[in-house]
């Protein structure tokens, strides 16, 4: 009877130890709430033959569906607990070589030992390799496992499991739903009895999980200033920001793709810098993305960030990408035209983020005053608003940011922000008397652009970019997105997409603008159209810049002639005298 009742204490001894174990052995990387008051009590159930508890996961979207997979069961009997491994369980560590001095003829007392010394921190694996519980799950669930005990679907961001038996389970996000784009990681689940102070086993009547998530997202923004309106040849500065996904262990690709698209009325100048937490500069050294033409003219630039390149983004909270475009002349008039969009693809999720622009025109329609005929050979200069004084007079030294000429009655000034411009006729059909007003047009108030207008814009080229950046146009001349070359010494210009050209050839440039208007129409949001008169007579100097330039010097002229006339007076008279 003594032999008998030491191998019952040594069972018993043998049997709290493992409970301690189990129920104390929670890894870090898993948040599980067990039960912090003491049983018996509210909320607590005596154990029985096959007793049962509930298992919330919460921190869930709601869609979001999630399977328990058992790896240990936990039975009660004639008021002592066992434990074994499930089956798919024990074969996958015995044939794994993941725990120390186990293999596949390893009896389920020794797999099972040996599981819960790791799961303890007390061992290591045979390869010194994948020596936590996570790399253990992740491992497991990397070959389809069809056994799990239950499935659910989240609604209001949880999922609840009813009649979980006891044990421990590995829960696994399996889909997050319709256009869901977090990443879930595994969490360990214990449903393991207490011990009472009665001595006796107690389970709880439900079990909370709050499971670990990592959104996808991606943020795109003109950095440092709202620029909803944009004029060509200008330079935009672009922000693309992502917080770095944290996967689940489970995840064997970790894959990061950045895909930024722009409109092919955008330029990219090539300045791309990667910085992490907006900070570090350049943080993977010599990384460039890929640039490419799409089908309808767009520049697409990727970024692919693999397995090795996300070690070293995993040490910021978010990346940042700098880079700038140039509006160049392709751009298309009117509202939110201009479309640059970003997109991050990972872990079988994509979200995207965009930034759109406008530009728009002012139409000259110049016409006779007297018969409505359209007039070519007038001169127009715009200016933009710093260039007028308080009295709405243009400054003695006011320049024109563009100079147009009308044919066949037309003319345009293209490629505008939304602001307020200042027009001026600087030359007349011959014949006909110039129009000395000053027509102020602020797009952002009256003169809103309700046209809508038909032109060609046709190129003088050159190979000089001061020369291009002096005429307004510091960028290479596009067409359908295609970059234009001098391929030779001749003055023909060949189009080709990135990556091309050959040795030898020279970028081409633009250096005037000039346009073939077809027709102007109601209704758009592309133009404003300023129909001005004239009528045959003498031409007068226009108010303002040269005309006002002239009235300056002739009055100098003729106050200097005035001086000299009155001395030479002065001395005939004292020599008369």
């Amino acid at each position: 009877m003594k032999t008998m009742s030491k191998k019952i204490k040594s069972l018993l001894a043998w049997v709290m130890a493992l409970m301690v174990v189990i129920v104390t052995a929670i890894p870090a990387w898993a948040t599980t709430t067990t039960p912090s008051d003491t049983p018996p009590g509210s909320g607590w159930t005596e154990v029985a033959s096959g007793s049962t508890a509930e298992v919330i996961i919460k921190g869930l979207t709601n869609g979001a569906k999630v399977n328990l997979y058992r790896v240990i069961e936990t039975t009660y009997k004639d008021g002592s607990l066992s434990h074994k491994l499930v089956p798919d369980f024990e074969t996958y560590l015995k044939n794994s070589n993941k725990l120390s001095g186990i293999n596949a003829s390893s009896s389920s007392e020794d797999v099972l030992k040996a599981y819960l010394a790791l799961k303890s921190g007390n061992s290591s694996s045979n390869t010194g390799t994948n020596t936590t519980l996570e790399e253990i799950f992740s491992g497991y669930l990397s070959t389809e496992r069809t056994s799990y005990q239950q499935s659910g679907e989240a609604t209001n961001g949880q999922v609840t499991f009813s009649g979980v038996e006891m044990g421990q389970y590995i829960a696994k996000v399996t889909d997050a739903g319709t256009g869901e784009t977090q990443i879930y990681q595994l969490v360990s689940v214990e449903v393991e009895p207490s011990v009472g102070d009665d001595g006796k086993y107690y389970i709880k009547d439900d079990y909370e999980v709050d499971i670990k998530s990592s959104p996808v997202t991606i943020t795109k923004e003109v950095n440092g200033e709202n620029k909803d309106t944009v004029s060509i040849g200008e330079k935009i500065p672009y922000k693309i920001t992502f917080p770095v996904p944290v996967f689940g262990s489970d995840v064997t690709d970790k894959t990061i793709v950045i895909t930024d698209t722009m409109g092919k009325g955008l330029t990219y100048n090539g300045d791309l810098v990667i910085k992490g937490n907006d900070n570090d500069q350049n943080i993977i050294s010599g990384y460039k993305p890929v640039v490419t033409i799409g089908n309808n003219g767009e520049t697409i630039i990727t970024l692919t960030f693999n397995n090795t390149a996300y070690e070293t983004l995993k040490n910021y909270e978010s990346i940042t990408l700098s880079y700038t475009a140039t509006v160049n002349n392709e751009v298309v008039l009117g509202n939110n035209q201009i479309v640059n969009t970003a997109k991050i693809t990972c872990d079988g999720k994509t979200v995207t983020d965009e930034v759109k622009h406008s530009t728009y025109a002012i139409v000259i329609d110049k016409y006779d005053g007297e018969n409505g005929k359209k007039l070519t050979g007038a001169e127009f200069e715009i200016y933009d608003k710093n260039q007028v004084d308080s009295n709405g007079d243009l400054l003695p030294d006011a320049e024109p940011l563009d100079t147009v000429s009308t044919v066949s009655g037309s003319a345009i000034f293209d490629g505008l922000e939304k602001d307020i411009y200042y027009v001026k006729e600087s030359k007349a059909p011959e014949e006909y008397a110039i129009d000395p007003t000053l027509h102020k047009i602020d797009l952002t108030g009256a003169q809103t652009p309700d046209k809508t207008v038909t032109f060609t814009r046709n190129y003088e080229y050159t190979r000089s970019l001061d020369e291009a950046t002096t005429a307004g146009y510091p960028f290479q001349v596009r067409k359908d997105g295609r970059y234009g070359w001098y391929a030779d010494s001749s003055d023909n210009v060949t189009f080709v997409n990135p990556g091309q050209e050959q040795s030898g050839w020279d970028p081409a440039y633009i250096k005037g603008i000039t346009y073939s208007i077809t027709k102007t129409e109601n209704g758009g949001t592309q133009a404003y159209e300023l129909k001005v008169e004239n009528n045959k007579g003498p031409q007068l100097p226009s108010t303002g810049g040269t005309g006002r330039k002239i009235f300056y010097v002739g009055g100098a002229i003729l106050m200097v002639g005035a001086g000299v006339i009155f001395v030479t007076r002065k001395r005939m008279e004292r020599k008369n005298s």
